[in-house]
């Protein structure tokens, strides 16, 4: 894994931000080996989702809503430039 992407850095979430923190908690755990294994692909791949997700969750809604769909999934395909 080269990178990990921290949006929220606030030391207490709670609402919506506890909600995206407990999904992203489903997502990491989803991967068997995640604890036990230094690197893997599988785990590399839910921490693109991830990624995505929080950058998705960060970004401005009032930009993605003047964006096609084609615009959009260029966008998103850039978090998975090696094609993993």
């Amino acid at each position: 894994m080269e990178f990990i992407f921290i949006v929220n850095s606030a030391a207490k979430v709670s609402g919506y931000r506890f909600i995206i923190s407990k999904v992203l908690e489903l997502i990491i755990d989803s991967t068997e080996d995640y604890y036990t294994d230094g690197y893997s692909i599988s785990k590399t791949r839910n921490m693109i989702a991830v990624n995505a997700l929080l950058f998705a969750h960060s970004s401005s809604k009032k930009i993605f809503n003047n964006l096609n769909n084609d615009e959009i999934t260029a966008i998103f395909e850039d978090f998975n430039v090696y094609g993993i």
